[in-house]
């Protein structure tokens, strides 16, 4: 399905496992704050264009993309 390496708790670990979701009958994926921050959760966001704990730009676009073939919405969480 995936030319990524094995992975959990980041963007290329949600795309591997979008056959299972999809099996579950899920629909959408709701993310929390996914860009580069300070803290552990995110919420106090100091860069909303990166992500290099969970992934880089190119993944989150194959990511979402592919949720959309399968149906899936994507929401991503964000403090402003």
């Amino acid at each position: 399905m995936s030319k990524f390496k094995v992975s959990g708790g980041d963007l290329k670990g949600i795309f591997q496992k979008l056959d299972y979701l999809v099996d579950l009958g899920i629909r959408g994926s709701y993310l929390t704050p996914i860009f580069k921050a300070t803290s552990n959760h995110k919420y106090d966001t100091i860069d909303y264009m990166e992500n290099p704990h969970f992934g880089d730009k190119q993944t989150f676009k194959q990511l979402v993309h592919a949720c959309h073939e399968k149906g899936i919405r994507v929401m991503l969480d964000a403090v402003f």
